[in-house]
């Protein structure tokens, strides 16, 4: 079970700053990871027995807008590649349709092979300005450089099993707080078939004296491989 697999995207906002005095529009960007790479990479994703939710990588795969694709930068020579989603809801996390969130594939680069995918993740941004229909371009690209974004609101990272992961809280462009959904995985090593898993709630809180501040909440146990109230399969052991 992956804790929040330590997302690429999540060390970038917690780390702030990356020394990089070079900066280049998006419109000037281009990279050998392709359409097709990217639906390969995504496919492999289907054959994975441990997605949870049924046909839920189907559904993504079927609303990507790669006709709306774009980049910005991470590194030096590298790139974050965007794929918005249809305005179409159906990750178990975008419940108030009133207000529903931007909807959205993250590709990482990997840094060390230019050119291939290191990660995709799913990610919802709910934002504070309900009015915004998508993200600004370079909001991506602003925090990593920065430690500052565009836009304030709530960034939630979704497995491919549509099992929320971490929620990282902007305010006033900057990280007030993240939350991450950990558990022990016991269930691994034991025989025992009633033993499931434990979880906790992990959440750091950003303070303006530049400390940070931990609370950890106990969660309790589920016999599925995701948190307490969210939906997935029953753990195959």
């Amino acid at each position: 079970m992956k804790k929040c697999k330590i997302l690429p995207i999540i060390i970038l906002l917690l780390l702030g700053n990356l020394s990089y005095s070079q900066t280049k529009s998006a419109e000037s960007f281009s990279t050998k990871i392709t359409k097709e790479n990217i639906i390969t990479y995504i496919k492999a994703l289907e054959k994975n027995k441990k997605t949870f939710r049924e046909n839920f990588i189907k559904q993504v795969e079927d609303n990507m807008e790669f006709d709306k694709m774009y980049m910005e930068q991470r590194g030096v020579g590298q790139k974050f590649i965007i794929i918005p989603m249809k305005k179409i809801y159906f990750s178990q996390h975008a419940k108030d349709l009133k207000n529903p969130p931007i909807q959205l594939i993250l590709i990482v680069e990997d840094d060390k092979n230019l050119g291939k995918i290191y990660s995709a993740d799913l990610v919802l941004f709910f934002p504070k300005n309900k009015t915004l229909t998508q993200m600004p371009k370079s909001a991506f690209r602003d925090f990593a450089f920065q430690n500052k974004t565009q836009i304030d609101g709530v960034y939630t990272y979704l497995n491919w099993g549509d099992v929320k992961q971490c929620e990282l809280f902007i305010e006033n462009g900057e990280r007030e707080k993240i939350k991450i959904w950990k558990s022990t995985d016991n269930f691994k090593n034991s025989s025992n078939n009633n033993d499931c898993i434990e979880w906790n709630l992990v959440t750091d809180y950003y303070n303006k004296d530049g400390t940070v501040t931990t609370e950890k909440v106990p969660l309790g146990k589920t016999c599925t491989e995701c948190p307490p109230g969210f939906k997935c399969d029953p753990i195959k052991k």
